[in-house]
């Protein structure tokens, strides 16, 4: 687990949503509220906390947010995961993808 820690960083994360939700990787880490890029921001949060041994606060500082926002992000994605399948698949493949790279 510790190789897996040091090789996902925030800049793979948000590449790999990107590429799963076809958003530009300028738009998740831009300002705009809607639901689609928080929806994918919230991926790269929840994934974050998985992928990586990083803080809130941490977390928060690479993607220019607060980290009230993150843990609120946080919170919100455990919640699409329960109730939005595709969500669900979409954070699946990504955790399964990152994980197949450290096997490799």
């Amino acid at each position: 687990m510790i190789a897996l820690v040091q090789r996902v960083t925030i800049a793979a994360l948000v590449e790999r949503v990107a590429y799963e939700t076809g958003l530009a990787k300028s738009d998740i880490r831009g300002r705009c509220r809607k639901h689609k890029l928080f929806r994918a921001r919230a991926a790269v949060v929840w994934l974050a906390q998985r992928l990586t041994q990083m803080s809130s606060v941490h977390i928060g500082r690479l993607l220019e947010r607060d980290h009230s926002t993150i843990l609120h992000a946080a919170i919100k994605a455990e919640v699409m995961r329960e109730t939005d399948p595709a969500f669900r698949r979409m954070t699946n493949r990504i955790l399964t993808h990152f994980r197949d790279l450290q096997e490799d």
